[in-house]
């Protein structure tokens, strides 16, 4: 990514599993904690399904192909599956999931109007809501396929949104305020509860009582200069929905048709000569009053040249 997130990643880590289709993500501050996360995951996976993993397929890439993780993966007896070199279709359904990801992470941020380094936690939801979201490849949700229960959707809410937390008795006075006013950044995977953005503070904090306000996003507590960081818009001038340039473009172009003379227009004097593969050619037009063509199919059949 071009920006670091909340915590200072840069790069995205997912594992897809085939059968469930469930997808696992992990952010990385770089790209050696490839092979820690790898290990966690294993433990996870296995520890979860009581099952081992059988085979790994990824591309080419140094952080996957390096000597620590050919040792690990070669003594657990996993078969290392690479694609060729530039040929990413290969493992499309990793790059498929990739680009899902970062279209609803995309989607999301636009939306809530929150600044670019954001993104972690927009591809932390994206995941969370893709594992509960039906998939043609199976006949129920990764995550039911994955634990046997049916995901619950009740606790769901707009990504961005205005959130007020519950701040515990134990940490205000009497005059103090009950709740904090934050914005909503996804969910938790360890725990029920909710992540909360304070612009305040500018930190991160997990609540379980959270006041959501879905009609207004949490972007506008943000300082202005954190909102107009790193957002960049495009549009065409030919496109009727942006009109504000050209319309000041028209009565500039207007007014100056109005307050200046025409200019004469100065063409090139220069020879025009034939190419020199055309200097042996000439050509002529001939005309013929006396060679009158038929008009119509009686008058084609009526000449006396018709049998020529």
């Amino acid at each position: 990514m071009q920006v670091d997130s909340i915590g200072g990643s840069r790069y995205i880590l997912t594992f897809l599993d085939d059968s469930s289709h469930k997808t696992f993500v992990y952010f990385l501050k770089s790209k050696d904690e490839v092979y820690e996360h790898f290990k966690t995951f294993k433990n996870l996976v296995e520890n979860q399904t009581e099952r081992k993993i059988k085979t790994f397929r990824t591309d080419n890439g140094g952080e996957y192909c390096g000597k620590n993780m050919y040792e690990l993966i070669k003594s657990s007896g996993i078969v290392h599956q690479t694609s060729c070199s530039f040929t990413p279709m290969q493992n499309g359904r990793a790059e498929r999931l990739n680009r899902s990801i970062m279209d609803k992470a995309r989607c999301m941020l636009i939306e809530a109007g929150l600044p670019h380094y954001f993104w972690a936690e927009a591809v932390n939801t994206a995941v969370y809501l893709l594992n509960r979201s039906p998939c043609k490849s199976v006949e129920k949700t990764p995550e039911e396929m994955w634990t046997g229960r049916v995901p619950t959707l009740s606790h769901l809410h707009i990504f961005g949104c205005k959130a007020f937390g519950h701040v515990p008795t134990e940490k205000r006075k009497k005059l103090d305020h009950r709740s904090t006013p934050s914005i909503f950044i996804g969910y938790c995977t360890d725990k029920k509860a909710y992540r909360l953005y304070d612009p305040k503070r500018q930190s991160v904090f997990v609540s379980r009582d959270v006041t959501f306000d879905e009609t207004t996003f949490g972007s506008s507590m943000l300082d202005a200069s954190d909102v107009r960081e790193n957002k960049t818009f495009y549009y065409f001038p030919d496109d009727p929905v942006y009109d504000g340039e050209r319309r000041v473009e028209q009565e500039i172009q207007s007014n100056d048709v109005q307050n200046t003379t025409p200019l004469s227009v100065e063409r090139n004097q220069r020879e025009r000569r034939p190419p020199k593969h055309l200097e042996d050619y000439e050509t002529y037009l001939a005309i013929s009053k006396d060679c009158l063509d038929p008009v119509s199919v009686e008058e084609a059949l009526d000449s006396s040249e018709k049998d020529l």
